[in-house]
């Protein structure tokens, strides 16, 4: 494995996961899956330049260009899980939504339906 190979493995990474980062960033969560397929491909050339590799064999400065990438990839999970995290809030709080909502019908106790419990098969009153 040549210095430059690792070199520019490590470009592709970084410019992958700063872009990643960038549309996290920018609420455009649903844009990274277009970067599905390229994050992989450059990962699967990353690893096979690592592998078998000892830190003895690689220049200072490469260990810390992979420290980066490894950092941004950290960074970016944290990020998706904010917005999965997001999004599980927000699905919660449409579906709690219609909790406190009744349909226009009454029980034989008088008490209004509530919607959850809604089966259809009403009356309209005349």
């Amino acid at each position: 494995m040549s210095g430059t190979q690792l070199d520019s493995a490590l470009d592709t990474m970084e410019e992958i996961l700063v872009k990643e980062r960038d549309l996290l960033l920018t609420g455009r969560a649903a844009e990274t899956a277009d970067l599905v397929k390229e994050k992989m491909s450059a990962l699967q050339v990353f690893d096979s330049m690592l592998i078998g590799q000892s830190q003895e064999n690689l220049a200072a400065g490469q260990r810390n260009r992979i420290e980066k990438v490894v950092s941004l990839a950290r960074e970016n999970s944290l990020h998706f899980s904010a917005v999965r995290n997001g999004l599980k809030s927000a699905i919660g709080r449409l579906e709690s939504l219609t909790e406190n909502a009744y349909v226009g019908s009454y029980r034989l106790d008088g008490e209004r339906t509530p919607f959850p419990k809604a089966t259809g098969g009403y009356l309209k009153k005349m």
